[in-house]
């Protein structure tokens, strides 16, 4: 949303693009399946689900919920709606309505920060974040969703640095042609809730560095993002003045 902040239009658009292979996937599809060519040189960190049983891992508070709570659409938008009804629908359909949200116009965000925390279940098995923050990156090795200000706490580790809560099957990074944002693309086998996706399309949509300062992501989801979009207006209120 402000020029200062916003990655080429070029890079934007290539990282959000949705590969054929991608948009019916496999039930048996492999988690340590590579990415497509695009992506060949990202580096790939994989947590079996085997590895992860034998951890004890648990889900996340915003994990797919094994009874899947009812989505009431009361007083949302109908492109609002509608966008949350295609990511529930089917994978192919849940990557359209994820790159529509990614779009999303700027009127309809207000309304999409009450859905940050939302544990509905839908069938997006892979998101592709934008992320702006220059210190995202700190361990190449070992680089956290976590750390991707506005997603939340999507892990966690024990003193001895196995992963003890995991919200997703894998994850990578690359960085844009621009040089300006990394690119994450995170995949869930069984879908994300409806809340990350929200998150990550926000991020994707806003694009901007003026994050909140003294208010935790990992602790106060919905706070955080509030702030961070007042953060926002703001700025480009001050711009036009």
């Amino acid at each position: 949303m402000h020029s200062e902040d916003r990655v080429s239009p070029d890079d934007f658009d290539r990282f959000l693009e949705i590969p054929s292979r991608d948009r019916e996937p496999k039930k048996k599809r492999s988690p340590r399946r590579s990415h497509d060519e695009s992506e060949s040189e990202v580096e790939v960190e994989v947590v079996g689900e085997a590895e992860r049983d034998r951890q004890g891992t648990e889900r996340l508070g915003d994990a797919k919920p094994e009874t899947e709570p009812k989505f009431d659409t009361t007083g949302l938008s109908d492109e609002v709606a509608e966008i949350i009804a295609g990511l529930r629908k089917s994978p192919g359909s849940a990557d359209a309505a994820f790159r529509a949200l990614s779009f999303i116009d700027p009127t309809l965000i207000p309304e999409c920060l009450d859905l940050v925390t939302s544990r509905v279940a839908t069938e997006l098995r892979r998101v592709r974040i934008l992320v702006v923050d220059k210190n995202f990156v700190q361990d190449r090795k070992l680089f956290l969703a976590s750390n991707i200000k506005g997603m939340g706490l999507l892990e966690n580790f024990d003193e001895n640095g196995r992963p003890t809560r995991l919200d997703y099957t894998k994850k990578s990074y690359n960085v844009t042609r621009d040089g300006k944002a990394y690119v994450v693309v995170i995949d869930k086998l069984d879908g994300f809730s409806l809340g990350v996706a929200v998150r990550a399309a926000l991020l994707n949509r806003i694009q901007s560095r003026r994050f909140p300062s003294g208010i935790d992501h990992r602790r106060h989801l919905r706070a955080w993002w509030r702030a961070y979009y007042g953060n926002v207006v703001r700025a480009i209120e001050r711009q036009r003045s």
